[in-house]
């Protein structure tokens, strides 16, 4: 970064030099006078960070099965939606088992037939075995 170099050689109070390919000590002599300290870079406020890390964090496959897992969810909204649709107008379906995505059949409450009888928590324990 051209401005990080010159905010450097500014607070060295040096000129620009070159980086050798080895190192000595006589970059800067003995006794200088080094410029007022500064920040090399600006804090990044946290609303511009978590912005950043929304677009650019991760690898391109995480943002993709992260994009894609957004789709399905979204597709499996409107596909809850239209069942609920397809139900209303249909109301003779109340009542019947139905088969979900994941193949399980549902009845009960979940397809508008009351349960009868008592509750699991409601039903009396059952009786200790014989010793």
């Amino acid at each position: 970064m051209p401005s990080t170099a010159a905010s450097i050689v500014k607070q060295l109070d040096a000129p620009l030099l070159s980086i050798p390919d080895k190192w000595s000590s006589d970059a800067l002599k003995g006794g200088h006078k080094i410029g007022k300290a500064a920040y090399l870079f600006q804090k990044i406020d946290d609303k511009k960070e978590k912005e950043w890390r929304e677009k650019y964090g991760g690898t391109q496959a995480s943002r993709l099965a992260e994009e894609e897992a957004k789709a399905k969810k979204k597709a499996d909204k409107e596909k809850v939606k239209e069942r609920k649709k397809t139900k209303k107008a249909n109301p003779s379906k109340v009542g019947t088992s139905e088969k979900t995505e994941t193949g399980k059949v549902e009845t009960g409450e979940k397809m508008g037939i009351p349960l009868r009888g008592k509750v699991a928590e409601e039903q009396a324990s059952p009786p200790a075995a014989a010793p």
